[in-house]
């Protein structure tokens, strides 16, 4: 945990941290824009590595789990569709309200351009 909330405020990288040489440096070379950006390079590489589905679904879409291989990095991410965006842009903006409460876990969000809406690879069956 500490390893990725290192990682959403560029802070120094987790002693404890397995894979941590592997980094270079003492702080994190990567932001949660970059992260977001190499996870959604990897699912259009290849919907099944590194991604599966937690079978559980709410109001404004599916949870997932996604590993960004390259790095070990295992988050929870909401899968939704376009019609339900704005739904999640509401649930994101009560997370944000919510995060000086969370101790323990660190809300990282990410936004899909339009485009990858119409990217048929993005489609879970």
């Amino acid at each position: 945990m500490n390893c990725i909330r290192g990682m959403a405020t560029r802070g120094p990288l987790d002693n404890k941290y397995p894979s941590r040489q592997h980094h270079g440096g003492q702080q994190h070379s990567m932001d949660p824009s970059e992260f977001t950006r190499k996870l959604h390079r990897q699912l259009i590489q290849n919907l099944n590595e590194g991604f599966g589905p937690l079978h559980i679904r709410g109001r404004t879409g599916y949870m997932l789990k996604a590993t960004l291989l390259s790095h070990g990095y295992t988050v929870i991410i909401t899968a939704t569709t376009k019609e339900k965006e704005d739904a999640l842009e509401a649930e994101v903006d009560n997370y944000h309200y919510l995060q000086s409460l969370q101790a323990e876990h660190q809300i990282l969000v990410s936004r899909l351009t339009d485009d990858a809406y119409d990217d048929p690879k993005l489609v879970w069956n």
